[in-house]
């Protein structure tokens, strides 16, 4: 929220609990059986978040911001040599 502030230019950049249901819906829509290990949940997680807050987003310097950030919440939370790469 703090990096992608509301602007005339970006007026859509609103990002409410609404967005964050949106991320947790598309993971619990999930194949339980195919997600059985940590690797998988946390790249499905960065899956849907991109889907949800990166799609959002317009400028090129914008998305590549996101997912910056994005890869330092994974390799700071996520242990898991694979994830974190």
């Amino acid at each position: 929220m703090n990096k992608f502030k509301k602007t005339s230019a970006n007026f859509h950049y609103e990002f409410n609990i609404r967005h964050l249901t949106g991320v947790f819906q598309g993971i619990l829509c999930a194949r339980p059986d195919y997600f059985k290990d940590a690797d998988k949940v946390a790249k499905l997680w960065v899956h849907e978040s991109e889907r949800i807050y990166g799609d959002r987003l317009v400028s090129e310097s914008d998305v590549k911001e996101y997912l910056k950030l994005s890869a330092d919440v994974v390799k700071k939370n996520i242990k898991h040599p694979s994830v974190s790469q």
